[in-house]
């Protein structure tokens, strides 16, 4: 009996130390995906500035006076606020799993996701509320003993807010930062088609600037393949965290392995067309 006790206890620490290392090979893959907002190189109040000297430029105004770009910087400051509620979720995944809990803190989680950091920022109660459930979840994991069958609880308490934030980030991102992409070509094009009807320009001018309006296209469609590859990135994570919540401690070690095997592939796949992108 002692001896069956002892195998039986064996195998779970086994399965549990498998599980842990599973987790956190997620954990690392949806760090690397996520990181890519900062290396994204674009933001609300750049477009902002942007739009603002090209119609300066049209205008032929030499005023010097800052751009009012004060919503844009708002909009840009609720979305690095959310960006950093999902990575400081997954931070404090990827530190609970790791191999050897004791030879780290984390803590600073806990305090750059204090739950007022959205008090003066008018967002949706829903991500408001999603956001302090994150904060409240990466506390408790400072606090509580959290490994195995508590990180499971971690997992599951943090599935719905993570959820609700990366829903809000893409949204701003692919659609609200992306449509006024968009609304730049249209601006661009009445800009230059304008210009190549002066008649007080010469061909080669107006070859000059039919050049300079294409390098902008390219310029505004390659940000806009960042976002939406971001995009895929972010909902990827999305659905590989919605079916390890579901499955943790539903599958076998097998399978739970097999599944994070695949989403580690899928997901460096989208990172290479990102850096494809990024290199172009």
């Amino acid at each position: 009996m002692r001896v069956t006790i002892i195998c039986v206890s064996a195998v779970l620490f086994l399965s549990a130390c498998v599980n842990l290392k599973y987790i956190n090979d997620f954990s690392a893959s949806a760090i690397k995906g996520v990181v890519k907002f900062e290396t994204a190189g674009y933001s609300f109040t750049q477009i902002c500035v942007e739009d603002c000297r090209v119609n300066k430029i049209n205008l032929l105004d030499l005023n010097v006076s800052e751009c009012d770009c004060k919503a844009d910087k708002k909009a840009d400051s609720v979305t690095l606020q959310i960006y950093r509620g999902i990575k400081g979720y997954l931070d404090g995944l990827n530190k609970l799993s790791a191999k050897k809990l004791s030879t780290f803190k984390i803590e600073p989680l806990s305090k750059s996701l204090a739950s007022d950091d959205l008090g003066s920022l008018q967002i949706d109660k829903k991500y408001s509320g999603a956001y302090s459930a994150i904060a409240e979840i990466v506390l408790r994991a400072t606090t509580d003993q959290y490994r195995s069958r508590k990180l499971q609880e971690y997992i599951r308490a943090g599935n719905e807010p993570t959820t609700i934030l990366i829903e809000f980030l893409d949204f701003n991102l692919s659609s609200n930062l992306s449509g006024k992409l968009d609304i730049r070509k249209e601006q661009l094009k009445i800009s230059y088609f304008n210009l190549i009807k002066d008649q007080s320009l010469s061909a080669y001018e107006k070859r000059r600037a039919v050049e300079e309006y294409y390098n902008h296209l390219d310029a505004v469609s390659i940000q806009k393949k960042k976002l939406g590859t971001f995009s895929k990135t972010i909902n990827k994570i999305a659905v590989g965290h919605q079916n390890l919540s579901n499955n943790l401690g539903r599958m076998s070690a097998h399978e739970i392995r097999e599944q994070i095997k695949q989403f580690i592939k899928d997901l460096n796949l989208i990172n290479q067309e990102f850096t494809t992108i990024k290199n172009n």
